[in-house]
């Protein structure tokens, strides 16, 4: 798995490295980025996950379905350190505010991390904003 992470950091890299060039060109696109930034490899029984942001990845194995990273973002932040409750954060205003993005800095670290895979598992992986409205398509269900 380390030439799948190192490759995927090199995408993740070429990538953040056009934005950011993007980024700096006339006013009308100045300081763009993306937050939605998500790449998995499967092999040999593991998939390996590269994000940025509030994108994310879901697995679904058997009946369970389960956000596998974790947000780039001050919502999480705040969860994370005690702050806010998983409750209290679903009502918080600060839903898009991500601390890492593609494009906003020369630079990005990716998330790149290793997971056990399963004949039958099935992946998903999905931006910030697909998340919330599945999940307001779901409670209003």
């Amino acid at each position: 798995m380390g030439g799948f992470r190192h490759l995927l950091r090199e995408i993740i890299a070429r990538a953040n490295t056009s934005i950011f060039q993007v980024g700096q060109q006339p006013a009308a696109v100045r300081g763009h980025g993306d937050h939605a930034g998500s790449d998995l490899v499967w092999c040999n029984n593991q998939i390996t996950v590269a994000h940025i942001g509030d994108s994310r990845c879901y697995r679904f194995r058997g009946d369970k379905l389960q956000q596998i990273t974790r947000d780039h973002s001050l919502l999480q932040e705040q969860i994370d350190s005690g702050l806010l409750t998983k409750e209290a954060a679903k009502r918080s205003q600060n839903k898009n505010l991500v601390t890492r993005a593609l494009g906003i800095e020369p630079e990005v670290e990716a998330e790149i991390r290793t997971y056990p895979a399963q004949t039958g598992d099935i992946y998903l992986l999905c931006s910030g904003r697909t998340q919330r409205q599945w999940s307001r398509t779901r409670t209003s269900r």
